[in-house]
């Protein structure tokens, strides 16, 4: 069983009508994975995997072989490899159906580094980062959209995103679609019950801040400057999380 075979089994599962999209006959035009429908609405579901790089396999079998440590360190950043994944899913998502159909990516993270891959596809969704206030709690917290973000660049597209590895997923919710708030009411967001990201529920509740203006994401300046005056926080730092891990043969 394929990916798109289990999650269309698992979406099945969850007591969705599910129907797989046949290819076009059309040539040039690509369509979607998957219609679904539940309680009325339709969801039209594109499904993208984010596998790992050949020749960065090919360097964790050389370096294992010779008894040594493979060790990675991956940004937790929005990456331009993820940014095509998304563009790539936009452009099968757009044409297909009708206007008021739901349009969702489901980005699922596999083989090595899922939860890195995981972080990153939030990430690039979101343009987030993390956030350090020297006069707060001593927590840190998300920043939504500090830098350019999928969910903005294809907010007429993009209702929301389903990001997941082979044993986890969450649901993703876009809050600049103009559909955001049925979306999320609607009971096929109810499947994910807790496990959904939500910025606007977030930042209501004290923990996640949110850019939501048009300043230059570009001008990191500019940004801090923003989120500082925002909430008040002249000491507000940004961080920027990385994932680490090490490997060696048994």
């Amino acid at each position: 069983m394929n990916i798109e075979e289990a999650i269309g089994a698992q979406m099945i599962a969850w007591g969705l009508s599910v129907r797989k999209i046949p290819e076009s006959k059309i040539e040039g035009e690509r369509r979607p994975d998957f219609e679904v429908k539940k309680n009325g609405y339709t969801y039209l579901i594109e499904v993208k995997s984010r596998e790992d790089d050949r020749r960065e396999v090919a360097r964790k079998k050389e370096i294992l072989d010779q008894g040594a440590i493979y060790g990675q360190h991956i940004p937790l950043l929005r990456q331009n490899i993820i940014s095509n994944i998304v563009k790539d899913a936009c452009n099968q998502l757009k044409n297909y159906g009708k206007n008021e159909w739901f349009r969702i990516v489901w980005l699922c993270a596999v083989s090595d580094a899922q939860t890195a891959k995981f972080e990153q596809f939030k990430a690039a969704l979101y343009g987030k980062t993390q956030m350090f206030d020297l006069d707060g709690d001593g927590f840190h917290r998300p920043c939504y959209f500090y830098r350019d973000s999928e969910f903005f660049r294809y907010h007429r597209v993009l209702d929301a995103a389903i990001v997941s590895t082979l044993d986890k997923v969450e649901l993703c919710f876009n809050p600049f679609s103009v559909k955001n708030s049925n979306f999320k009411s609607s009971s096929f967001s109810k499947i994910f019950k807790c496990s959904v990201c939500d910025p606007i529920r977030e930042e209501s509740e004290g923990n996640a801040y949110i850019v939501d203006s048009d300043v230059d994401r570009k001008n990191e300046n500019a940004v801090m400057a923003y989120l500082r005056d925002k909430y008040n926080a002249p000491k507000l730092s940004k961080i920027d999380m990385g994932w680490h891990s090490g490997t060696t043969l048994a």
